[in-house]
């Protein structure tokens, strides 16, 4: 069996519920060893990042400090594949609210491929089955 995997949640304080409502869903994981319980680890220490994004987390330190930092540490530490493209899909972009990402290169390169889930309480078991992808990707490949 694989090591779990760190899972870092990225948000803001105002989206907290959203946050608490996703770890809720992540619990499946947790219990069949595929990720660590803790989802406030850090950039830096995570193999995994998943960002809420709205318009309070647009206009917060935390797109520069976690999201920005989350793609220059993908691209860079030897933790993450060396392809760039590769690398970028362990950052898992969540849009949960409407909000204007048009002019920002970063975010139009991550969120076609991300997913809308903009009723987070009937949708986060969708983000579930692409986490859970994603990690029986990165195990396989390990």
């Amino acid at each position: 069996m694989n090591n779990p995997l760190k899972l870092h949640i990225s948000y803001v304080e105002e989206d907290r519920k959203h946050f608490e409502e996703l770890r809720d869903h992540l619990i499946m994981l947790k219990r069949t060893g595929m990720i660590e319980s803790n989802f406030e680890i850090g950039v830096e220490s995570a193999d995994i990042i998943v960002v809420l994004i709205t318009t309070k987390y647009l206009n917060s330190d935390k797109f520069d400090t976690e999201l920005m930092k989350g793609i220059k540490i993908s691209n860079e530490s030897n933790r993450f594949l060396q392809n760039k493209e590769l690398s970028l899909q362990r950052i898992i972009p969540c849009k949960i609210a409407e909000c204007e990402i048009i002019g920002n290169t970063i975010l139009q390169r991550l969120i076609p491929r991300g997913k809308e889930y903009l009723n987070p309480q009937n949708e986060f078991h969708l983000l579930v089955g692409e986490i859970r992808k994603l990690i029986e990707s990165i195990n396989t490949k390990k």
